[in-house]
Protein backbone atom coordinates (compact mmCIF):
# COMPACT_ATOMS: atom_id res chain seq x y z
CA UNK A 1 0.00 0.00 0.00
CA UNK A 2 2.61 2.26 0.47
CA UNK A 3 4.64 1.89 -2.46
CA UNK A 4 0.91 2.52 -4.43
CA UNK A 5 0.17 5.61 -2.48
CA UNK A 6 4.31 6.96 -3.51
CA UNK A 7 3.76 5.70 -7.18
CA UNK A 8 0.22 8.07 -6.86
CA UNK A 9 2.04 10.63 -5.39
CA UNK A 10 4.58 10.28 -8.14
CA UNK A 11 2.20 10.36 -10.86
CA UNK A 12 0.48 13.34 -9.38
CA UNK A 13 3.64 15.15 -9.05
CA UNK A 14 4.47 14.46 -12.83
CA UNK A 15 1.20 15.54 -14.10
CA UNK A 16 1.41 19.19 -12.03
CA UNK A 17 4.93 19.70 -13.31
CA UNK A 18 3.55 18.99 -17.02
CA UNK A 19 0.73 21.42 -15.80
CA UNK A 20 3.09 24.05 -15.20
CA UNK A 21 5.65 23.34 -17.72
CA UNK A 22 2.66 23.45 -19.92
CA UNK A 23 2.03 27.14 -18.64
CA UNK A 24 5.00 28.03 -18.38
CA UNK A 25 5.70 27.01 -22.42
CA UNK A 26 2.45 28.94 -23.07
CA UNK A 27 3.61 32.21 -20.95
CA UNK A 28 7.02 31.80 -22.85
CA UNK A 29 5.14 31.54 -26.75
CA UNK A 30 2.94 34.39 -25.46
CA UNK A 31 6.31 36.20 -24.55
CA UNK A 32 7.67 35.52 -27.60
CA UNK A 33 4.40 36.84 -29.97
CA UNK A 34 4.54 40.25 -27.77
CA UNK A 35 8.16 40.86 -28.89
CA UNK A 36 7.86 39.63 -32.57
CA UNK A 37 5.09 42.49 -32.57
CA UNK A 38 6.92 44.76 -30.76
CA UNK A 39 9.60 44.17 -33.27
CA UNK A 40 7.42 44.62 -36.12
CA UNK A 41 5.88 48.05 -34.81
CA UNK A 42 9.87 48.91 -34.21
CA UNK A 43 10.64 48.49 -38.11
CA UNK A 44 7.87 49.58 -39.31
CA UNK A 45 8.22 53.26 -37.56
CA UNK A 46 11.81 53.13 -38.27
CA UNK A 47 11.31 52.17 -42.31
CA UNK A 48 8.77 54.88 -42.41
CA UNK A 49 10.43 57.32 -40.51
CA UNK A 50 12.93 56.54 -43.02
CA UNK A 51 11.05 57.21 -45.86
CA UNK A 52 10.31 60.48 -44.42
CA UNK A 53 13.52 61.64 -44.05
CA UNK A 54 14.84 60.54 -47.98
CA UNK A 55 11.31 61.60 -49.61
CA UNK A 56 10.23 64.81 -47.57
CA UNK A 57 13.71 66.10 -46.14
CA UNK A 58 12.29 66.66 -43.03
CA UNK A 59 14.83 65.75 -39.78
CA UNK A 60 14.68 62.57 -38.71
CA UNK A 61 13.47 63.88 -35.02
CA UNK A 62 10.92 65.53 -36.60
CA UNK A 63 10.11 62.45 -38.30
CA UNK A 64 9.91 60.43 -35.67
CA UNK A 65 8.21 62.73 -33.20
CA UNK A 66 5.30 63.09 -36.07
CA UNK A 67 5.30 59.24 -36.02
CA UNK A 68 4.76 58.66 -32.41
CA UNK A 69 2.20 62.13 -32.55
CA UNK A 70 0.14 60.28 -35.08
CA UNK A 71 0.21 57.02 -33.14
CA UNK A 72 -0.90 59.03 -29.78
CA UNK A 73 -3.96 60.64 -31.98
CA UNK A 74 -4.84 57.50 -33.23
CA UNK A 75 -3.87 57.89 -36.74
CA UNK A 76 -2.24 55.81 -39.26
CA UNK A 77 1.62 57.10 -39.15
CA UNK A 78 1.67 55.67 -42.53
CA UNK A 79 -1.01 58.62 -43.76
CA UNK A 80 0.31 61.19 -41.45
CA UNK A 81 3.61 60.75 -42.77
CA UNK A 82 2.12 61.75 -45.99
CA UNK A 83 0.33 64.79 -45.09
CA UNK A 84 4.23 65.83 -44.21
CA UNK A 85 5.37 64.59 -47.59
CA UNK A 86 2.80 66.99 -49.37
CA UNK A 87 3.42 69.38 -46.16
CA UNK A 88 -0.18 70.48 -46.12
CA UNK A 89 -0.72 70.92 -42.57
CA UNK A 90 -4.09 72.46 -40.03
CA UNK A 91 -3.06 76.25 -40.05
CA UNK A 92 -2.10 76.65 -35.70
CA UNK A 93 -3.83 79.21 -33.94
CA UNK A 94 -2.86 82.56 -34.24
CA UNK A 95 -0.34 83.58 -31.46
CA UNK A 96 -1.57 87.14 -30.03
CA UNK A 97 1.53 89.63 -30.23
CA UNK A 98 1.82 92.70 -27.60
CA UNK A 99 1.92 96.17 -29.53
CA UNK A 100 2.15 99.56 -28.68
CA UNK A 101 1.72 102.65 -30.71
CA UNK A 102 3.86 105.11 -31.39
CA UNK A 103 2.70 108.11 -33.03
CA UNK A 104 -0.58 107.01 -35.30
CA UNK A 105 1.57 103.89 -35.97
CA UNK A 106 0.54 100.36 -34.36
CA UNK A 107 3.92 98.27 -33.74
CA UNK A 108 5.01 94.97 -32.82
CA UNK A 109 6.55 95.46 -29.10
CA UNK A 110 8.62 92.27 -29.77
CA UNK A 111 10.76 92.49 -33.14
CA UNK A 112 8.90 90.01 -35.50
CA UNK A 113 9.84 86.32 -35.63
CA UNK A 114 11.53 86.61 -38.88
CA UNK A 115 14.47 89.17 -37.32
CA UNK A 116 14.56 87.23 -34.30
CA UNK A 117 12.78 83.85 -34.54
CA UNK A 118 10.72 82.53 -32.33
CA UNK A 119 12.44 80.48 -29.09
CA UNK A 120 13.37 77.16 -29.52
CA UNK A 121 10.81 75.70 -27.13
CA UNK A 122 7.78 77.72 -28.54
CA UNK A 123 8.42 76.56 -31.76
CA UNK A 124 8.50 73.17 -31.37
CA UNK A 125 5.11 73.53 -28.79
CA UNK A 126 3.70 75.07 -31.96
CA UNK A 127 4.67 72.32 -34.06
CA UNK A 128 3.10 70.23 -32.30
CA UNK A 129 0.28 71.58 -31.91
CA UNK A 130 0.17 72.04 -35.66
CA UNK A 131 0.70 68.01 -36.26
CA UNK A 132 -1.57 67.18 -33.65
CA UNK A 133 -4.58 69.93 -35.11
CA UNK A 134 -3.90 67.79 -38.34
CA UNK A 135 -3.68 64.48 -37.45
CA UNK A 136 -7.32 64.90 -34.99
CA UNK A 137 -8.99 66.53 -38.01
CA UNK A 138 -7.56 63.85 -40.40
CA UNK A 139 -8.41 61.09 -37.84
CA UNK A 140 -12.30 62.94 -37.64
CA UNK A 141 -12.10 62.50 -41.69
CA UNK A 142 -11.54 58.46 -42.09
CA UNK A 143 -14.40 58.20 -39.38
CA UNK A 144 -16.64 60.48 -41.97
CA UNK A 145 -15.66 58.79 -45.03
CA UNK A 146 -15.66 55.26 -46.54
CA UNK A 147 -12.27 54.99 -47.64
CA UNK A 148 -9.25 56.92 -47.09
CA UNK A 149 -8.70 58.79 -50.57
CA UNK A 150 -11.71 60.67 -49.84
CA UNK A 151 -11.16 61.28 -46.30
CA UNK A 152 -7.51 62.75 -48.09
CA UNK A 153 -9.42 64.63 -50.21
CA UNK A 154 -12.06 65.76 -48.01
CA UNK A 155 -8.78 66.98 -45.78
CA UNK A 156 -7.10 68.74 -48.50
CA UNK A 157 -9.87 70.94 -49.22
CA UNK A 158 -10.42 72.07 -45.73
CA UNK A 159 -10.27 76.11 -45.35
CA UNK A 160 -7.63 76.02 -42.44
CA UNK A 161 -5.20 73.67 -44.38
CA UNK A 162 -2.42 75.43 -45.55
CA UNK A 163 0.90 74.39 -46.99
CA UNK A 164 4.12 74.24 -44.55
CA UNK A 165 5.72 76.95 -44.36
Amino acid sequence: MAAEDAAREALDRYRRGAGERGEAAGCLLERVRRLGELEGRQRRRSELVRRAVRESGLAWQAAGSAYDLAEEEGVDPALALELLHCRVLVRGPREARPTEVRGDTLLEAAPPEWISGPPLAEEEARWERRLRGSFRRLRRLLEEHATPESALLAYAEEPDVAPLD
